[in-house]
């Protein structure tokens, strides 16, 4: 990756995620008391993936954007890994949230309401999913061309 492609997409992510979120603070789109589903708050949550999006379409065309999306679902990882990301972490967690707050989960929900949640979470939970595409999509890459991986890690923390 070329420096200039990636000091873009630098000023891209952190001027779309504060422009937003200051923008969000401003008209009041953000409550201390929890978090409101508002356009400014998703667009300052997905601000380095659309980032990402825009750099990869301006640097690789198409081409770009499809090798950003096939790096989505990784084709190399074992059964093993998906069951642990799909069954255990989830178990995981309710799990700790059981042991620390045990009146939170009084009856676990059923399986049909967890297969609407299952994405109705990932759309609206802008964090993990909102920085994926762009700095471990666009960015890491050309990091990891350019730098030893205790240089990337260092750079990317």
């Amino acid at each position: 990756m070329r420096d200039r492609p990636f000091r873009i997409y630098l000023w891209l992510a952190f001027g779309i995620t504060w422009g937003a979120g200051g923008l969000g603070l401003l008209v009041g789109a953000f409550d201390a008391a929890g978090p409101r589903m508002h356009p400014l708050r998703y667009l300052a949550g997905f601000g380095p993936s659309i980032a990402g999006f825009i750099m990869a379409a301006h640097v690789g065309r198409w081409g770009g954007v499809r090798h950003l999306l096939a790096r989505a679902v990784p084709t190399w990882a074992g059964a093993p890994w998906y069951v642990g990301v799909l069954v255990v972490y989830p178990a995981a967690s309710l799990a700790a949230t059981w042991l620390l707050v045990p009146d939170s989960v009084v009856r676990p929900p059923s399986w049909d309401t967890l297969l609407v949640l299952l994405p109705l979470t990932l759309v609206t939970d802008a964090g993990r999913l909102g920085e994926e595409f762009g700095w471990r999509g666009f960015a890491l890459p050309g990091m990891q061309a350019r730098l030893s991986p205790l240089a990337t890690t260092a750079n990317a923390a």
